[in-house]
């Protein structure tokens, strides 16, 4: 699996988790598009006041579809995709993190990974995209990075109550809801360690920041597409 892949992995179980918070609703759409260190293009997110959607290279498109409450998981590769609600996303990581047997605990443990995340505030972050920023320092069980967060963009707030699945969910591996508690967006993220893989640190800096109308399309499978059951 590429280092992109895990960076990705990475964004969705644990960027996503930081969020937990609630905001006024953003008052019009932005879109923000990532690179990586090697200059390569990174993730795109693509944020109204009703759905966000992440594009990654290489991997799948995630909308968060705030008005219906649900959440399309695009798969290119077949060209298919899936809608599950919302809370069901949510009852399936509790559930499945609440039922793992101890053989697998025992396991996480082992490799380390049951460490509660730890979100340390640095001070003053670089001005990205033409945001300023605060520089927060990472680590989890999983990986160790460090985070540069703007409070002058913010998300839907029904995006951080409802969407946001990790949010105070105790996990095996430490609980989620403890690094839930800071405010805005992540304009540049730096990790290393990925699975417990030893590993110069990989990074995705926002490279642009564009305000401005999203078409509603965006927040639609493509077409063409086949719906595929749950």
């Amino acid at each position: 699996m590429t280092i992109r892949r895990y960076f990705s992995f990475w964004i969705i179980s644990i960027s996503v988790a930081l969020a937990a918070i609630v905001l006024p609703a953003t008052a019009q759409d932005f879109t923000i598009h990532m690179k990586m260190g090697d200059g390569a293009e990174g993730t795109t997110y693509y944020v109204s006041t009703n759905a966000i959607r992440r594009t990654t290279p290489g991997a799948n498109d995630v909308i968060d579809r705030i008005d219906r409450g649900t959440i399309i998981y695009i798969d290119h590769r077949n060209r298919i995709y899936k809608e599950v609600p919302a809370a069901e996303a949510r009852h399936k990581i509790t559930s499945g993190f609440a039922d793992m047997d101890p053989q697998k605990k025992a396991m996480l443990h082992q490799m380390g990974m049951d460490v509660p995340p730890q979100l340390t505030k640095i001070g003053p972050g670089e001005n990205i995209a033409g945001y300023p920023t605060e520089k927060y320092s990472l680590k989890t069980g999983m990986a160790q990075g460090e985070l540069w967060i703007t409070q002058s963009l913010q998300f839907p707030t029904a995006y951080y109550r409802d969407f946001n699945l990790l949010s105070g969910v105790a996990l095996p591996t430490g609980d989620a809801g403890k690094i839930a508690d800071v405010h805005g967006v992540v304009l540049k993220r730096t990790m290393a360690g990925m699975m417990g893989r030893t590993s110069a640190p990989a990074s995705e800096t926002a490279a642009l920041v564009e305000k401005g109308t999203i078409p509603p399309s965006m927040f639609e499978p493509p077409a063409g597409y086949q719906k595929a059951g749950r």
